[in-house]
């Protein structure tokens, strides 16, 4: 398949922040998804495609990007007559009326005509005298549209587009996307945190993730390679087996019902039989909500009553008591406290922490601690 986008070792740095490193071949008639949490950029590597932020080296040599076989580097012109932008924060000036952003942008590009750009306005319903800066955000992009359908480009970057639009509207677009690849000789970049609308749109994956305050690629493939990738385990913890615990990704567990993300391949062919596929969605939270907490999750119960510190404890108190008569009755009080707050801890579950078991009886001994004494002190 021929590439219609090429990126190669494109890396940006933005103050304490840097992309690093993003690399990816698009072929044309396809569909690419960006997604990534807030702040992994997305939006940083779309600039970068588009031209507007300089490409930066690294010990691999200077980053580079073409369409068509057209690089940025080598034709800068004629490299942005490829591409056309719809965003959720709008580019035209607001002292303009908005039938006026055919004569102000549509010279730059092939194939426009005033005539196309006014009737893709009226369908899509944007005032056509209306002062751009009058407009609210879901009409902005409605004219962003409306001028990206009205030009001859081979590729449509979307950021974000459809936050604004209402819900009629937005199955409107998704149809409108599918039908600009309809001739295979166009190819679309969209850029979303809404990671369930790229679930029937998306052909390729372009995962970014941060590491270190460095924006990197976790994975580009197929949508189908991705969730070939994966399992989602249902019932109760027994279904997970003789699984590696490394290989589950992340979960949730109720009282008798419980899902797990575990990597397909540590999945005897029985478990696979047994296993769904995860959607998108799921993959992209478990995944993140692994990286964040440290792939722990499991049933805590921990017995603190006969947790050696908590003995320890009991037995100084018990002195204290003879020791200091006035405090005896406080120490009882707060031996209760104790005993009741560890009781609680015993108790719970379902937790994912990004700590160790050992780190989290300290944590939970901390806590006792505090809170006791704080009640107590309320009390008296």
């Amino acid at each position: 398949m021929k590439e219609m986008v090429l990126c190669e070792k494109v890396s940006k740095k933005l103050g304490s922040y840097q992309l690093k490193d993003i690399c990816f071949a698009l072929p044309k008639g396809y569909v690419l998804g960006v997604i990534g949490r807030n702040g992994t950029g997305k939006t940083t590597l779309l600039r970068c495609l588009m031209g507007v932020y300089r490409l930066e080296g690294n010990d691999m040599g200077l980053g580079e990007v073409s369409i068509d076989g057209i690089a940025i580097s080598k034709d800068a012109k004629a490299y942005k007559k490829q591409y056309v932008l719809v965003s959720s924060a709008s580019a035209y000036l607001n002292s303009y009326r908005a039938k006026e952003v055919g004569e102000l942008f549509g010279c730059y590009y092939e194939g426009f005509t005033m005539e196309r750009f006014l009737k893709n306005m009226e369908r899509f319903e944007v005032p056509k005298k209306a002062m751009i800066q009058t407009l609210s955000k879901g009409q902005l992009v409605r004219l962003q549209l409306a001028f990206a359908l009205s030009v001859d480009v081979k590729v449509y970057i979307f950021d974000e587009p459809t936050g604004n639009l209402d819900v009629e509207f937005r199955e409107k677009f998704y149809r409108l996307v599918r039908e600009l690849l309809a001739d295979g000789e166009k190819t679309v970049i969209y850029a979303s945190h809404l990671v369930e609308e790229l679930e029937g749109l998306a052909d390729y994956i372009l995962w970014l993730h941060n590491s270190d305050e460095c924006g990197e690629q976790k994975f580009f493939g197929t949508l189908e390679e991705l969730k070939e990738t994966y399992r989602m385990l249902e019932g109760t913890k027994e279904v997970l087996g003789e699984v590696d615990s490394s290989a589950i990704i992340g979960g949730r567990e109720r009282e008798n019902h419980g899902e797990w993300l575990v990597l397909s391949e540590a999945l005897s062919e029985q478990q696979r039989r047994d296993a769904r596929y995860a959607d998108l969605k799921e993959i992209m939270y478990y995944e993140e909500k692994g990286l964040v907490w440290k792939d722990i999750l499991r049933r805590r119960k921990v017995n603190f009553r006969n947790h050696p510190e908590f003995l320890y404890l009991k037995g100084v108190l018990v002195v204290t008591m003879f020791l200091i008569p006035r405090a005896a009755w406080f120490i009882c009080l707060w031996i209760t406290l104790l005993t009741v707050r560890f009781n609680m801890c015993e108790k719970t579950q379902n937790f994912m922490l990004p700590i160790s078991d050992e780190e989290h009886k300290k944590r939970q001994w901390q806590e006792s601690l505090f809170y006791s004494g704080f009640y107590g002190s309320i009390l008296l």
